[in-house]
């Protein structure tokens, strides 16, 4: 684990972002290679385009948009039981007609 700046470690969130918003695959590595570059000063090993995207990857697991809070419930889905029900329900009232 290393130490970074705050600065630099706000930077490599904004790009972490606008890499994954970037659907073209050259400009996201444009963004990865500058993190790359900008992280080499802070790092003691060696360092690769390919640890960089697994730091985004890793990264975007573990933070969430400023928008969503944590404080938030997740999405319950319908039952099994409830969508075989309808479904079930559907196809008989079909029948009648």
């Amino acid at each position: 684990m290393i130490e970074l700046p705050p600065a630099v470690a706000r930077a490599f969130v904004e790009a972490m972002r606008a890499y994954f918003a970037e659907d073209d695959p050259a400009k996201r590595g444009q963004i990865a290679v500058l993190q790359m570059h900008a992280l080499r000063d802070h790092w003691k090993g060696k360092l690769r385009l390919h640890d960089v995207e697994a730091m985004f990857i890793e990264m975007r697991e573990h933070l969430r948009p400023a928008d969503q809070s944590s404080s938030q419930a997740p999405k319950r889905q319908r039952p099994q039981a409830a969508i075989k029900t309808t479904a079930s329900t559907a196809s008989r009232s079909n029948r009648r007609s």
